[in-house]
């Protein structure tokens, strides 16, 4: 039998066991554990990775806390998966691991199980995602899949500069493995451009120079007869580069989110600490504003229709992938270009929570959450991702796809056959 002997250092007196908790006793059991956990307690910096029981309680009450009354989403979660959330924690907390490595991936594996947020998720001291793929897809009963796979080929970014019938325009990558690159293709006397991201990089990263791609795009993209939009892989980043070229190609920045709606509890509040430092002012203002279910509305964007003078008004292919996350889905902000078609598979559904940061954790690691509930314009449900209008066979190449959609769709019109000409 697992007594809860771990709470009584904070001389909460409990004697029954894990396998006859009631939802009630649990739910008991885990308020006293996050009562205990103070906010002030939580690291100004990361930590080094601990084994000491007391710091790892400690990361667990206030990661505990901080997912309960913090997350943006959690009123609205499952009473199934809050109940699961709140009998792991209770678990976890009773029994911790022994060391500080473990405590993080017992914490993902829970977020997995319980938490259907890909934005929420555990990160180690290197910054690295505590589970890989492989460890991840072992765990059973997870709510949502943060590792998914593909199977409609790699990002044309890596295989297109060693093509023959293929001009490389622009080609820019970091030491990452990261790349952003502009091609031309011929096909049957038709000149395709191909933008291809493999991630949405920092404006702050020095080996891309976003001005000098988008430059390139702009004295080549009147000249294509049709334009395929590579993002498989593109698990996100930063959305200025895509916000730039789905402007170009719409002739104004499409819609892609209609609000944005934040929780304004006290954990709340220190996420938002934590991602907007020092515009302490404007957050409170912003909380005078909360309705009766606390949350506050940021963001109100109204739609916008495709400017046919200022747009490029010929066919558009966007690929996409079960990896395509995030920012990487601000692509789909085209869904009212009246020439676009969605190829490749379903997206990842990365977007229903966003602007993330980083809690640091006292035993080490670092709970990562965001600050919104976005409401998009696509609908992109959350790990589900958006369904392309025209799917791509499970292993064929989603690029040899757009080449064929594009051999149909830029042929010369051919009038049909009367029943007297047959």
């Amino acid at each position: 039998m697992v007594f809860l002997g771990g709470i009584f250092r904070w001389g909460i007196k409990m004697s029954t066991t894990i396998e006859h908790i009631t939802q009630n006793k649990t739910d008991y059991f885990f308020d006293k554990i996050i009562e205990h956990a103070s906010l002030d307690e939580i690291p100004a910096e990361k930590q080094p990775l601990s084994d000491d029981r007391e710091k790892i309680q400690k990361s667990i009450a206030l990661f505990a806390r901080l997912i309960a009354n913090g997350h943006v989403n959690w009123p609205y979660f499952p009473d199934s998966y809050k109940e699961r959330f709140k009998q792991g924690i209770v678990e976890l907390y009773t029994t911790p691991p022994e060391n500080g490595a473990q405590t993080l991936k017992e914490m993902e594996t829970l977020l997995l199980k319980s938490i259907p947020d890909n934005h929420t998720f555990i990160l180690n001291n290197q910054n690295r995602r505590v589970l890989n793929s492989q460890s991840a897809h072992k765990i059973e009963g997870t709510v949502i899949d943060k590792y998914p796979f593909t199977n409609v080929g790699e990002n044309s970014v890596f295989s297109l500069p060693k093509e023959e019938n293929t001009q490389t325009l622009c080609l820019q990558k970091n030491d990452q493995g990261h790349s952003i690159g502009l091609f031309t293709k011929d096909v049957h006397g038709k000149k395709l451009g191909i933008i291809s991201l493999s991630k949405c990089p920092q404006p702050s990263d020095s080996a891309f120079d976003f001005k000098g791609f988008l430059n390139t795009l702009d004295q080549h993209l009147a000249s294509f007869d049709g334009v395929v939009f590579d993002v498989r892989g593109n698990e996100g980043g930063n959305a200025q580069i895509i916000h730039e070229i789905n402007k170009r190609l719409y002739g104004d920045a499409p819609s892609f989110l209609k609000t944005k709606h934040m929780r304004t509890t006290d954990e709340a509040k220190i996420i938002h600490q934590h991602k907007f430092p020092g515009f302490e002012a404007t957050l409170n203002r912003m909380y005078q504003s909360a309705n009766e279910q606390g949350y506050v509305t940021d963001l109100v964007q109204e739609e916008k229709p495709f400017n046919s003078e200022k747009g490029f008004n010929k066919p558009i292919y966007v690929l996409a992938d079960r990896m395509t996350s995030s920012s990487g889905e601000y692509v789909f902000a085209l869904q009212n270009h009246p020439k676009v078609k969605f190829l490749g598979e379903n997206s990842c559904g990365c977007g229903e929570y966003g602007d993330t940061t980083g809690i640091a954790l006292p035993a080490g690691g670092l709970l990562v959450t965001g600050v919104f509930i976005n409401e998009m314009y696509p609908h992109i449900p959350e790990g589900i991702g958006k369904t392309p209008t025209h799917p791509t066979l499970q292993g064929m190449d989603a690029l040899a796809h757009a080449m064929a959609e594009f051999k149909k769709d830029a042929s010369p019109y051919v009038r049909p056959f009367t029943n007297n000409e047959r």
